[in-house]
């Protein structure tokens, strides 16, 4: 796997040193017209007139890009505020434009979408979602996330555990709810269920009362 890397210039200044020269070892037989193409193909034009937008190129043996991912200066700083929770999301991924784009993204104190970064993926297998998550976590100068939240995508979740073993890693609440209809449509009384496991999910505030409201709809289902 080779993978090339343009623009090395950190902004947070504090392991510029070590950042560089770690980064800078990833450049492996990269050729000058090549990685131009690349640049114009894949990535915005924004990266002629912004120093700090960072971005890596995956390249199998013979040249052909494999994944790409690209975060700019704004995405870069957001996360030295915002770094304790990310979600990565890959909607485009699955939905009925399958696009392979993924996407880094935390919320602020005001309920809005940061973007932190994205890419890119050529497939949807672990050893490409490791390549995009080591890819990422050089971007951000090795910063890991204290909580990182997932769709239950089988090569996300390995390549979750294998970059981020230590971080807590949840799924997320979006996701497991939209697929309860299939998953216990045909029960006998499924609306008041669905109606009292909404309640649970986004009305409780302690454990206690999730685990009160949890245990009046397994009581209401075997009824």
């Amino acid at each position: 796997m080779e993978a090339v890397y343009l623009n090395t210039e950190p902004i947070f200044g504090e392991d510029d040193d070590d950042y560089e020269n770690g980064v800078c070892s990833m450049v492996e037989n990269s050729d000058d017209t090549q990685e131009m193409q690349l640049k114009r193909d894949f990535l915005p034009p924004t990266v002629a007139t912004n120093p700090n937008f960072f971005y890596l190129l995956d390249l199998d043996e013979e040249g052909h890009l494999r994944n790409v991912l690209w975060a700019d200066a704004r995405s870069r700083i957001a996360y030295n505020y915002f770094c304790d929770t990310i979600m990565i999301d890959t909607t485009s991924l699955t939905n009925k434009y399958e696009i392979p784009l993924v996407s880094f993204v935390r919320v602020n104190h005001h309920g809005q979408s940061i973007l932190l970064g994205c890419g890119f993926l050529g497939h949807e297998s672990a050893e490409y979602f490791i390549w995009m998550l080591r890819a990422w976590l050089t971007c951000m100068l090795g910063r890991h996330p204290q909580v990182i939240v997932t769709n239950q995508s089988k090569p996300l979740v390995m390549a979750v555990s294998e970059v981020f073993p230590l971080d807590h890693h949840c799924y997320c609440v979006s996701y497991i709810m939209d697929r309860v209809p299939g998953k216990m449509g045909g029960m006998v009384g499924f609306e008041e269920i669905q109606r009292q496991l909404h309640k649970a999910v986004y009305d409780a505030l302690k454990i206690s009362e999730l685990e009160k409201l949890c245990g009046e709809m397994i009581n209401h289902g075997g009824e």
